[in-house]
């Protein structure tokens, strides 16, 4: 009953020579032999033909297993129940075009745009800038659409600096939406897998360019750039006033020092000064761990002091150097600024050859100088060289002046020999300054180089240029005090003598007298 195929295995069938064409054959064991030369095509369990070259199948079974083919119609696969499945362990395992859309199944990866996936999920497209938001297709590599009104793109850009970004909008009205990550947790973390704390962000060994700033740029009419940091009571949903010494923000420098982190090493604080109703707020800066400087909530400065009563206020620390305004030498005496000792308010300069200086403005372009102390302290007034302790150029009007004179501070006391002589050797004089700003009226006085040549006590030389010469005009009431004795020894003499000649001239006249009467009567 039937006709019996002759039955070989793979290895007799890969041996056979000679062999007519349109030989057929079942080859029953494919476990022998190879599947090479004329039994190239042998693979399975089945009925054969020799076409000459090799054995070929008889019934060819062509499917998406074995050959290529192409879908003429739309075909739906219902599954019901069962799974659809395919496995593999190779790159680009299933595709869609080539790359539109790519199966990594020896790396678990998922390409779009690429047939060679880099990542998990890698998308590929051409760079651009991101373009308006509307209800259209944009540029952006990947879009997240939440449907009808909502979109959230990912692209890169095309040109420097580059970079990337991500855009969530409403793509009816074009307006910019809300972008929040990760709301149940609520932490987000910017170059680091472990956030800490709402927001953090790690620059790892960025150097020191600007891949460690944050940069805020606005253009345009974006003007009044501001970093808001609000403080409320309660809730989100039911806010409620903050109560007074409420800390409203700041902002933290922690360094990392003996193996951990040091919060509020330096710090910037606000806190909340008022009763829930008014807008009374004051600021603490702190280094160190230390409050350095406080404005409170009437505009005070305080430098050192937590209680300001004034718009600027210094601690109460007695010191050389409280404010240096600029600096010598770092120690406490070689400075320019003001200092405290006990009850003294000490004013500062680094220097005896360094002066200080008042001085009244002129205008937007000069000013006149009033008064200077020099190192050495000497004092002008109208001079900025003084020669003495005090030197004015210009009156002084006085109601009086005083001159230490108690005998208990002086020594070498001898008496004046200087005195009517050497009133009488000086001339008097009219004279003009020939350097106005000395003066411009006329004055009485002494030529000091005649002065100091009769009584050169009386003449003083300045620390100036030219080594001017200066007149002691007070201490010549002393020489005009003994001058005055003189004279009036003088005249007392000559009163004595008056005296004795009217006594003899009186004497001589009553003798006449007599000899008068005398000479009458007889």
């Amino acid at each position: 009953d039937g006709l019996l195929i002759p039955r070989v295995d793979r290895l007799r069938a890969q041996s056979m020579t000679a062999i007519p064409v349109s030989t057929l054959v079942y080859i029953n064991n494919i476990t022998t032999g190879s599947q090479t030369g004329t039994t190239v095509n042998v693979n399975a369990v089945d009925y054969y033909y020799f076409d000459g070259v090799a054995w070929v199948k008889l019934i060819q079974k062509n499917n998406i297993y074995n050959a290529d083919g192409t879908l003429e119609v739309n075909r739906v696969v219902t599954q019901g129940a069962n799974r659809l499945a395919f496995t593999g362990n190779g790159i680009n395992m299933f595709s869609v075009n080539g790359g539109n859309f790519s199966i990594d199944a020896a790396n678990n990866r998922v390409g779009i745009g690429t047939a060679a996936p880099t990542n998990k999920l890698n998308v590929v497209g051409a760079a651009t800038t991101a373009l308006t938001a509307g209800t259209g297709n944009t540029s952006a590599q990947l879009r997240l659409d939440g449907g009808t009104d909502s979109a959230l793109d990912f692209g890169t850009f095309a040109n420097p600096p580059y970079g990337a970004y991500i855009y969530s909008y409403n793509k009816t009205t074009a307006n910019k939406m809300p972008l929040s990550l990760n709301p149940v947790i609520g932490v987000v973390g910017i170059g680091t897998s472990n956030p800490y704390s709402i927001l953090s962000i790690v620059a790892n060994n960025q150097g020191n360019l600007a891949g460690n700033d944050f940069a805020f740029d606005y253009y345009g009419n974006s003007s009044h750039a501001s970093i808001i940091l609000g403080s409320a009571a309660g809730t989100e949903t039911a806010p409620g006033n903050l109560g007074t010494g409420v800390l409203i923000g700041g902002l933290l420098f922690k360094p990392r020092i003996n193996g951990g982190w040091l919060y509020e090493t330096a710090s910037v604080k606000a806190t909340y000064r008022g009763n829930g109703t008014d807008n009374l707020s004051d600021m603490y800066f702190s280094t160190s761990s230390a409050v350095r400087v406080l404005i409170d909530a009437a505009g005070n400065v305080g430098l050192g002091t937590y209680l300001p009563h004034n718009q600027l206020q210094l601690g109460n620390t007695i010191v050389n150097r409280k404010i240096v305004l600029n600096e010598t030498v770092d120690n406490d005496h070689q400075y320019f600024g003001f200092g405290i000792n006990g009850y003294t308010l000490r004013y500062q300069v680094d220097a005896t050859t360094s002066d200080h200086a008042f001085y009244a403005s002129n205008g937007s372009s000069t000013s006149t100088e009033l008064l200077r102390i020099k190192g050495t302290g000497n004092v002008g007034i109208g001079t900025a060289s003084p020669s003495q302790k005090l030197h004015v150029i210009g009156n002084i009007l006085a109601s009086g002046t005083i001159t230490p004179s108690d005998i208990r501070i002086k020594k070498d006391v001898v008496d004046n020999t200087y005195g009517l002589r050497e009133i009488l050797g000086l001339r008097t004089i009219n004279y003009r300054y020939k350097d106005e700003q000395m003066g411009k009226d006329k004055k009485l006085g002494f030529i000091a180089q005649e002065v100091k040549a009769l009584i050169p006590e009386l003449v003083t030389t300045a620390n100036d240029d030219i080594k001017t010469l200066g007149v002691n005009y007070a201490e010549i009431t002393v020489v005009l005090t003994k001058a005055l004795k003189e004279l009036q020894g003088m005249v007392k003499k000559q009163q004595e003598e008056i005296a004795e000649l009217k006594m003899k001239l009186g004497a001589k006249r009553l003798q006449i007298t007599n000899r008068l009467n005398f000479i009458t009567r007889y």
